[in-house]
């Protein structure tokens, strides 16, 4: 019984059981961390480790029986390891309904309070996920100097310099769109929700999102 504590406390420790479910959240920008936030990213982790545990061993002793502390043996291992896998799907995906909810929340409040919206998020992950829904963007530089438009669909970030990924799709095969024509289509949308602008100081770029 001790030896398998100690085992599960190293697990929970490591977060080993936390960290598929941690990778997506990050990967779909439910869950950011930088560099500097280790200590934060090691809580997290312990946390949803203990969460997945917690529920696998609830669900596992429900359907066997089983106490997996007392009575795990070499033949209901496999299955508590399956049964693992199967919560940990589960409950990611509950983790990010919860957390999406709770977010949108606060972002909410911050706004009908006229408070700056605080996130560790990049701007430009926010503009992404915020609706879920298709954007198109006109990407102008600080010279008001057209670059390119198109559906965005994807962004990374290698050694410092931003790419942006825009659909193929640019629907300016005719004419070059002005700043003029953008900021009048821009302005004539009353929605706020269908409709955005970034400022990229650091790129000099001004982007223009529509959300469609």
């Amino acid at each position: 019984m001790i030896i398998i504590l100690s085992i599960i406390s190293t697990i929970v420790t490591a977060g080993i059981p936390g960290f598929a479910s941690y990778l997506y959240l990050s990967k779909n920008s439910v869950l950011q961390h930088g560099k500097e936030d280790k200590d934060e990213k090691i809580i997290v982790l312990s946390i949803l480790s203990i969460l997945n545990m917690g529920v696998t061993y609830y669900v596992f002793r429900i359907i066997t029986g089983v106490d997996p502390l007392k009575d795990l043996n070499w033949i209901n291992a496999p299955f508590l390891f399956g049964t693992g896998i199967i919560v940990t799907f589960i409950m990611t995906a509950f983790y990010s309904k919860v957390i999406a909810i709770t977010n949108k929340y606060w972002e909410k409040n911050r706004l009908e309070n006229s408070q700056i919206i605080k996130n560790k998020k990049t701007i430009y992950d926010r503009a992404l996920h915020r609706y879920n829904k298709p954007i198109f963007v006109y990407i102008f530089n600080f010279k008001n100097e057209f670059i390119e438009s198109g559906y965005f669909y994807q962004l990374d970030e290698l050694n410092g310099k931003l790419r942006i990924g825009l659909s193929n799709n640019t629907e300016h095969t005719k004419e070059i769109p002005t700043i003029e024509e953008v900021l009048n289509a821009f302005n004539t949308l009353n929605d706020t929700t269908k409709k955005e602008i970034i400022v990229d100081v650091d790129n000099q770029l001004k982007l223009f999102l529509f959300y469609v």
